[in-house]
């Protein structure tokens, strides 16, 4: 029988869900459970405390835990467990760094207490993070995280092609090459080595 993978996302405040809500959909998708709770490292640390205490006896396989500011909930909630705490640094309105705070302090942690971070609003990554972890519960999981790569390289091909197919021919010193739009006009920009005006012909 296949072990059913558990994960927990916390974070600090209400006004922080929408912020993880990519992530609770991924782990949806791929068919593992999820619980998401509010957890306050500082309004309600004996809370966060219990809540971690007793994840592994819940069948927690990692915790995410999402904050923005000082971002202690991750911290104080990594000492406290074995099971795998990621956290999640979280913009802010009031931060004065765009979330440079928070990460700064989820990963500068004191050695022997590990705490993993993703970028700063980075939940959907953080979540596929999470299911490589824990793929080797359910054959499932690695077929969704295979799905994902296809769906990832399927539309940078459709974006490549896009751009092939809007190309232009530039002649610089009697010379006729071809680029695709987007980079003609960074080009067009810059100075040309001859110091003449390219000329430019519209095709494919």
């Amino acid at each position: 029988m296949t072990a059913v993978a558990k994960v927990a996302i916390v974070v600090g405040s209400s006004s922080d869900l929408p912020r993880v809500k990519e992530a609770y959909d991924v782990f949806i998708e791929a068919g593992v459970e999820c619980a998401v709770d509010v957890l306050s490292a500082h309004r309600s640390p004996q809370l966060a405390e219990d809540y971690v205490l007793s994840a592994k006896a819940a069948g927690i396989d990692v915790i995410i835990a999402g904050a923005g500011l000082a971002a202690q909930l991750p911290g104080l909630l990594a000492p406290l467990t074995h099971i795998p705490v990621l956290g999640l640094p979280l913009t802010s309105s009031k931060s004065f760094s765009e979330g440079l705070d928070a990460l700064l302090s989820i990963t500068h942690m004191p050695p022997g207490v590990p705490l993993l971070s993703g970028g700063i609003d980075s939940a959907y990554n953080v979540a596929l993070a999470v299911l490589r972890f824990i793929q080797y519960k359910d054959p499932k999981i690695t077929k969704y995280l295979e799905a994902t790569r296809q769906r990832l390289y399927q539309t940078a091909v459709i974006e490549t092609n896009a751009s092939i197919a809007k190309t232009a021919t530039i002649k610089v010193k009697n010379e006729e090459l071809k680029f695709s739009k987007p980079v003609l006009k960074l080009l067009s920009e810059s100075v040309i080595e001859s110091g003449q005006k390219p000329e430019i012909f519209d095709g494919h």
